[in-house]
């Protein structure tokens, strides 16, 4: 539901649950007096001031550099106010918000739009009010200029560095910092690299395996059978392409800069394009490297038809480890989808399944669908309340306070809360009364959604139905309609799921599904 600010004054705010948010990007901003420390220190004082209730937990906290576009913490600020977990959002200062107007615009929108007011306050004010509008909006202007003077500041540091042959940004692979002596007999890092004698002879087998014929796939799953591991994460194929294309392998220093990028160098900088120099890092010959392109370019060409091609990749998920199944053909253009997680590391048994007869037991699933003539009354039972259902609710909602209660005190793990909340949500959902005129407009065109899905299987047809997931094990496919249709879906559902087949057996999720029987009343769920 969207807040209306305009008005609201920050005594308004009294009363209601707040959470912070804490960023922190440079050392600069730390010597001017912004550390992380003062920034929640401030903000836990101006919750008190206000009377504000805690949420916990109670910090979105951010640091280092970048963008902040898509940061992980704001959105999930912008995720949690959505689902309802706190009324106010409080920000030390608006310069702390975002980095630019645009983003400030839009998380502040994101915001109202899940009814959450974000209170500055070294400022005091609230956003979006008309009394402190004028001095939000030139703040964000001041603040957007200053924040883009200290990049190009950065930018030519950083641009200045490289250019010396000094290395900039994370360590890649195989490489370590290059520790020099100082005068007082200290040693620190001089800038530059050098090759890690444990990491770089995986270097070379890597491209020793490219240049025997060897996949990607096929050297990531090899190094992750023999227990080796990029610094604690699983290889994957996309790192090893990523590897193979690097030219700093073979001692050249490169950076790109797009004419349309302003991350590293400024407008007018004539240096637009590949700036290089050699060093003297090098792990495989400039003769191998460059044999290592032809055989594995570093960039495949998407076919136009790609996107038409795995209509179901939006929704199917694997039914042993969850991930998202992908799609994938073999040399006679058969076509499966298998777990990403299965092709990336090898990690995951579950099954692969062929396309075309998933596709066309979803295709089956829709021609099945059969409304009966009092389908109308039979929705219209559904809206009413079941006895007891007050209770039952307010049951539910008590333990979502309690396990909430538990996980903010420490004496329950994340992982145990978010399944038990999410569970509990669900069966929350499931005793609101189902939208009659969203089902109405569904059941006028459900009749047609076979044929229309067999003339052009478009992939949002199933992203409107299902509820992102069909679960598959070895013989069945279950499909899970969206909670808003489930009643629709379960009163004209007549015809059986076909026998899918799979190399493997999955482990069948514990989530609710429909799966069609021989009763044209009934659904069972699993």
């Amino acid at each position: 539901m969207r807040l209306n600010v305009r008005h609201l004054r920050p005594s308004d705010l009294q009363g209601l649950r707040w959470r912070g948010y804490i960023r922190e990007s440079s050392q600069e901003q730390t010597d001017r007096g912004t550390p992380v420390e003062r920034q929640r220190r401030d903000i836990e004082r101006a919750a008190e001031e206000l009377h504000l209730v805690p949420a916990p937990p109670l910090w979105y906290e951010r640091t280092g550099s970048g963008e902040a576009v898509g940061a992980p913490e704001i959105e999930r600020a912008i995720e949690d106010a959505r689902r309802g977990e706190y009324g106010v959002l409080a920000v030390f200062a608006t310069s702390r918000l975002a980095r630019n107007r645009a983003e400030a615009v839009r998380v502040k929108a994101a915001l109202r739009e899940a009814g959450v007011a974000i209170y500055f306050v070294t400022e005091r004010i609230v956003s979006g009010a008309y009394v402190s509008s004028l001095a939000e909006g030139v703040g964000e202007v001041l603040d957007e200029h200053a924040n883009e003077e200290r990049r190009l500041f950065v930018a030519g540091g950083l641009r200045e560095k490289q250019l010396s042959g000094r290395w900039v940004g994370s360590v890649p692979y195989g490489y370590r910092k290059h520790l020099s002596d100082n005068a007082d007999g200290s040693r620190s890092w001089d800038g530059t690299l050098e090759p890690d004698p444990g990491e770089a002879p995986i270097v070379r087998r890597i491209f020793a395996e490219c240049l025997s014929g060897n996949s990607p796939g096929d050297t990531a799953l090899g190094l992750n059978a023999e227990g080796s591991n990029n610094r604690g994460a699983l290889w994957r194929k996309s790192t090893i392409r990523r590897m193979i294309s690097n030219p700093i392998f073979k001692g050249r220093l490169e950076r790109y800069r797009s004419p349309s990028s302003l991350h590293y160098f400024p407008e007018a900088d004539p240096k637009d394009g590949i700036q290089g120099l050699d060093v003297p890092w090098v792990i495989v010959s400039r003769a191998e490297w460059e044999a290592a392109q032809r055989v594995f370019p570093g960039r495949r060409p998407v076919p136009a038809h790609a996107g038409r091609r795995y209509p179901l990749s939006s929704v199917l998920r694997c039914g042993k480890g969850g991930g998202r199944m992908q799609g994938a053909y073999n040399g006679k253009g058969d076509r499966f989808y298998r777990c990403g997680t299965r092709a990336e590391t090898g990690t995951c048994d579950g099954p692969t399944v062929k396309a075309n007869e998933v596709e066309e037991s979803f295709a089956d699933w829709l021609d099945g669908f059969r409304l009966p003539e009092d389908w109308r009354l039979a929705i219209a039972r559904l809206r009413e309340p079941p006895k007891r259902s007050g209770s039952k609710e307010a049951k539910l909602r008590a333990y979502l306070e309690r396990i909430k209660g538990l996980y903010a005190a420490g004496d329950m793990e994340w992982t145990e809360y978010a399944a038990a909340r999410d569970a509990t949500r669900e069966k929350l959902a499931e005793q609101a009364p189902p939208d009659l005129e969203g089902v109405e407009r569904v059941a006028a065109i459900l009749a047609e959604l076979g044929p229309l899905w067999r003339e052009d299987p478009q992939p949002a047809l199933p992203a409107a139905l299902l509820d992102r997931r069909i679960v598959r094990d070895r013989r069945l496919v279950e499909f899970q309609p969206k909670a808003s249709l489930r009643p629709l879906l379960e009163i004209a559902c007549v015809a059986k799921v076909p026998r899918v087949r799979s190399r493997r057996c999955a482990t069948p999720s514990p989530r609710t599904s429909m799966t069609a029987t021989s009763s044209p009343s009934k659904v069972s769920r699993t």
